[in-house]
C-alpha cells in the first residue's frame, strides 16, 4: 500500500500517530510531495524541494528482531536505497557511511532516519525514513556537499514509478 500525501510535518511523523490509532500493513509506504520539517540524524534537518526528491517512510514489523540489534535495518534500507540507485539510474560509485548516508563519489544523495517501537525485548514497528535527492538542482542549508541525480545523470525523473523502485528494492533486502 503507498499512502499519498500533499504536505507534511514529517512521514516518520505520521507513521508514528498512523501507528498509534490503528494497524497498519506491513510495507505500507507514506510518500509526500513536500515535507516542512523533514528530518535526519541527530535533529539535523533534511531539506527537499516541493515535488523534486523521494521522501517517504516505509513500515516493517520485524517482530522476531531484538531490540539491541536495529543495526540489520540500517543495512537493508542503506543497501536497498544503493540498489535502486544503481538499478534505476545505473549510478556507479555509491557507497554508504553508516549507519544513514548514502552518497555518489564524495557527494551525499540520500539519507536515512529510523525510528523503532518496541514491545518488550523486540522491535514491533520500525519506521523506516528516508530522503533521496532526485530532480533537485539547488540546495541550500547546512549540507555542504548534496547532489542529485538529475545533477549526475543530466535529465529528469519520474518519482511516481521511483518509489515503487526504491520500496520493492527495500522489501528484496528485508
Amino acid at each position: 500500500m503507498i499512502i499519498s500525501l500533499e504536505e507534511v510535518d514529517s512521514t516518520n511523523n505520521y507513521a508514528k500517530l498512523l501507528l498509534s490509532k490503528e494497524e497498519v500493513k506491513e510495507g505500507t509506504l507514506i510518500r509526500t510531495r513536500f515535507q516542512t520539517t523533514g528530518r535526519g540524524q541527530h535533529q539535523n534537518r533534511w531539506e527537499s524541494e516541493r515535488d523534486a526528491n523521494l521522501t517517504f517512510s516505509l513500515l516493517l514489523h520485524p517482530y522476531v528482531l531484538p531490540a539491541d540489534e536495529p543495526f540489520f535495518l540500517s543495512q537493508i534500507t542503506a543497501l536497498g536505497v544503493v540498489d535502486f540507485l544503481s538499478s534505476s539510474y545505473e549510478l556507479e560509485n555509491l557507497s554508504i557511511k553508516w549507519p544513514n548516508d548514502i552518497y555518489w563519489k564524495d557527494k551525499k544523495i540520500g539519507g536515512i532516519l529510523i525510528e523503532n517501537l518496541l514491545s518488550g525485548q523486540l522491535i514491533a514497528h520500525s519506521i523506516l525514513g528516508v530522503g533521496v535527492n532526485i530532480n533537485q538542482t539547488v540546495f541550500g542549508g547546512d549540507v555542504p556537499n548534496p547532489v542529485s541525480v538529475k545533477q549526475i545523470t543530466g535529465n529528469d525523473h519520474d518519482l511516481e514509478t521511483a518509489y515503487q523502485k526504491i520500496r520493492d528494492c527495500i522489501l528484496a533486502r528485508y
